[in-house]
Parts: C-alpha cells; sequence; structure tokens
C-alpha cells in the first residue's frame, strides 16, 4: 500500500534516512523546496515518502543537475 502526503523541507529533513540524509546535509532548503516542486510537476501521481527518499538515496547526479552543477560533488565542494 503506498501513503502519500504532503510534506515540508523540514518534515523531509527530519523523516528521510540512510543515503537520503547524506544528500540533503549538502542542500539548501530552497534547493530542497525546488527538487520537491520539479518532482510534484513531473509525476502523475503521487510519490511515497519511500519513493522520495529513495530518489534523494540514489539519483544525486539528476538533482545536481536540476539544480545547475555539473556532478552532487560539486555541490558537496562548493564553499557556502
Amino acid at each position: 500500500m503506498t501513503v502519500s502526503e504532503e510534506i515540508t523541507v523540514l518534515e523531509l529533513r527530519e523523516r528521510a534516512w540512510s543515503g537520503a540524509q547524506g544528500t540533503l546535509k549538502y542542500l539548501h532548503d530552497d534547493e530542497i523546496e525546488q527538487i520537491l516542486s520539479i518532482l510534484d510537476d513531473s509525476s502523475c501521481e503521487p510519490m511515497s515518502m519511500t519513493c522520495l527518499n529513495d530518489f534523494l538515496w540514489f539519483e544525486t547526479n539528476t538533482i545536481a543537475e536540476w539544480l545547475g552543477f555539473s556532478s552532487f560533488e560539486d555541490i558537496m565542494n562548493r564553499e557556502d
């Protein structure tokens, strides 16, 4: 069974697990909002928390591309 819900950036940061937590620690809140917006706009069906978590964990290069970076390593190595 898939249960989908609205989620804020703060809730996502608190509820993500494993590799998704590692991804989120390198992203600013506005970048996470941008990713969530793109996912929301591009999906015909709501995404479960597990699917969102897996996307954040395994699709880091897609995330980097969406945010205008060449790779996720560029995000990790940026100076804030």
